[in-house]
């Protein structure tokens, strides 16, 4: 293992508290990409990726759960919303 992917680990965070800049697109789409790759049994990928940057509908989100709170105050979200059909 490298010593710049164990420092990756290691330092990673979870984050509660978003700056309210605005994200690029492009960033976005760059994480959308990057996110393809994660592995699913039999590649089903029985996902689906939602990018939610409307107050209203970041807010009725963050009411769903607890820990979904800080999304309201996030500049964009990323839903990811999983088929059961799909998966095995």
């Amino acid at each position: 293992m490298s010593q710049e992917l164990l420092n990756f680990l290691i330092s990673r965070r979870s984050i509660r508290r978003f700056k309210p800049d605005p994200v690029p697109d492009e960033l976005i789409l760059k994480i959308l990409d990057v996110a393809r790759y994660a592995p699913s049994a039999r590649n089903s990928q029985p996902w689906v990726f939602i990018v939610v940057k409307d107050p209203e509908v970041k807010k009725r989100l963050a009411n769903v759960h607890l820990w979904a709170k800080p999304l309201e105050n996030a500049p964009v979200g990323i839903v990811i919303a999983c088929s059961t059909e799909l998966s095995p």
